[in-house]
């Protein structure tokens, strides 16, 4: 029986033939059962591979698995939402079972160890010359576990000079370098759609000039008989409020805002000028409280309105008369058990600057609205498809979301337009 010394250990990045290696028995372990059907375990494994690959083991961390493969909030709950620990789980059961097989026990292998989601990468248990398969050294072993970083293993001889693989493996390795080849030039000439999330905040944070968010104000608490009467400093202090569901809105706003590292400040409706509107951004919160919202609806096809008493509604220019989309804010306020709201992003024809509107008729539809414009799953389910096909990245949705005990649901999409 012959054997080799244990492997050597090169730290990642690895060269063109380690690379070849990987991608190859990426699409074999992708290729199996265990993974062929999978719409999470498949591509998550893809995704851990090839950011090891290219050296960003800092975004292989549990928020940003979460937020890039599942869709959730930047900077969402992981001990509430486990979902990436489960599917990580999974996939090393996964893992474990394709090496259990007798058919893969001597390939190259790929691992997901438990602790990290940084793949390694290591040969297969040498053989001797009958094939049998010579067990790892408690060395080998040792040095995995101890290991702070992630590593790739690669074989050698004992004077240091690279393993023959055999023939078909090289083969293959051939056609993954030229498919890989093929790629390149065609994510040169043809990159692919940006998700709308990404088309939506892309536009409000690649300007040199910093956004503005522009907070509706419900109005004072304190009203004067006249512009001669003069609020106390108390009452001044007092004059204006956000309600909860409008603070909610906006913190989610600047998360992603802060996640995207965008420059921006916070002004409410009263203190913007149309000059300050063409200097950059707007996202402008609020409907029927915040003027700039009203003033940049005109244009779209939906819009709110209210007869002044208390009822509002959501215009459709395609359909003038009609208010299928109305409240009546007479009623008691646990009577209100739907509220609705406008989301729209475009390019404002007045400042020539990037425009979106995040407008509930209560505070209930703006929170429902923010949670819509920030959730790329959301997004993508509702207008994915339509902007694909249309080329542009301009819409407008109608939103209703239920309201249970003050407490808002989520956003449904009742309508929408995409130009």
């Amino acid at each position: 029986m012959t054997t080799t010394k244990d492997p050597v250990i090169t730290r990642v990045p690895l060269g063109a033939e380690e690379r070849v290696l990987v991608v190859d028995q990426l699409e074999r372990m992708l290729a199996s059962p265990l993974f062929a059907q999978s719409k999470r375990y498949a591509p998550f494994l893809r995704h851990v591979v090839e950011k090891t690959l290219s050296g960003q083991e800092d975004s292989l961390k549990e928020r940003v698995l979460g937020s890039e493969l599942f869709g959730r909030a930047p900077d969402y709950d992981s001990n509430n939402d486990p979902v990436v620990r489960v599917i990580a789980g999974e996939v090393r059961k996964r893992i474990a079972q394709y090496y259990d097989d007798s058919l893969h026990r001597n390939e190259f292998r790929i691992d997901l160890p438990v602790g990290t989601y940084v793949a390694q990468f290591h040969p297969g248990p040498p053989i001797d010359e009958e094939h049998h398969v010579v067990p790892q050294s408690s060395l080998f072993q040792a040095e995995q576990a101890l290991s702070p970083e992630p590593v790739a293993r690669i074989p050698a001889h004992e004077d240091g000079s690279r393993v023959h693989w055999p023939r078909k493996r090289l083969t293959a390795a051939i056609v993954v370098l030229a498919l890989l080849a093929c790629a390149g030039l065609i994510w040169k000439f043809k990159r692919p759609t940006p998700s709308p999330l990404d088309a939506v905040w892309r536009n409000l944070v690649s300007t040199q000039s910093p956004s503005v968010i522009v907070v509706g104000e419900p109005g004072p608490l304190y009203p004067t008989e006249s512009t001669t009467d003069e609020l106390s400093a108390r009452q001044h202090l007092r004059s204006y409020h956000v309600s909860l569901s409008d603070l909610q809105a906006l913190l989610r706003i600047v998360r992603l805002l802060d996640y995207r590292g965008a420059t921006y400040h916070v002004q409410p409706s009263s203190s913007i000028t149309f000059a300050d509107l063409r200097q950059g951004p707007a996202v402008l919160l609020g409907g029927l409280d915040n003027p700039w919202t009203m003033r940049a609806q005109q244009n779209l096809r939906f819009g709110l309105q209210s007869d002044g008493n208390g009822v509002d509604w959501i215009t459709d220019s395609h359909d003038p008369g009609a208010r299928k989309w109305s409240i009546d804010f007479n009623r008691p306020y646990s009577k209100v058990t739907t509220d609705f709201a406008i989301v729209a992003s475009f390019r404002d024809p007045g400042t020539q600057q990037p425009t979106l509107i995040i407008a509930g008729m209560g505070e209930n539809g703006t929170k429902a609205a923010s949670e819509f414009i920030t959730d790329e799953t959301l997004l993508n389910n509702a207008l994915g498809e339509s902007l694909r096909k249309s080329g542009g990245s301009n819409f407008e949705v109608v939103l209703s979301t239920e309201v249970i005990n003050g407490s808002t649901g989520a956003p449904v999409v009742l309508v929408k337009e995409v130009w």
